[in-house]
């Protein structure tokens, strides 16, 4: 299959965005946490790979700078994807709580 360098790298970014977005979702705490942590993963993976594996003779270092566009795509997959998402959540989890009435029932209790 020939296919066309622009798109194997698009799609390989658009991979990325949403590894961010469901590393965002493994971690608990506020919106920024979250999104801090889910972006620290490629840094951590390619620090890791670099210090376990090394980096090509011809390319040394390479491995490293890589962190930066992948962390880059996580970080939009955590704003973009995880953003909503969590906005979402956090609505939907106040508006359960003011659905009771003045004496504290849900508004779907009938005595």
């Amino acid at each position: 299959m020939n296919v066309p360098w622009q798109t194997s790298e698009a799609v390989v970014a658009v991979l990325f965005f949403l590894c961010g977005a469901s590393a965002f979702f493994l971690f608990r705490g506020g919106f920024w946490t979250q999104a801090a942590l889910a972006t620290s993963v490629p840094v951590l993976t390619q620090v890791i790979l670099q210090l376990g594996w090394g980096s090509d003779s011809a390319y040394p270092g390479l491995t490293l700078l890589l962190a930066v566009p992948y962390a880059v795509l996580f970080f939009l997959g955590t704003v973009f994807v995880g953003g909503p998402v969590f906005l979402y959540r956090q609505a939907r989890a106040k508006s359960h709580l003011t659905l009771g009435g003045a004496d504290g029932r849900s508004a779907s209790v009938h005595h």
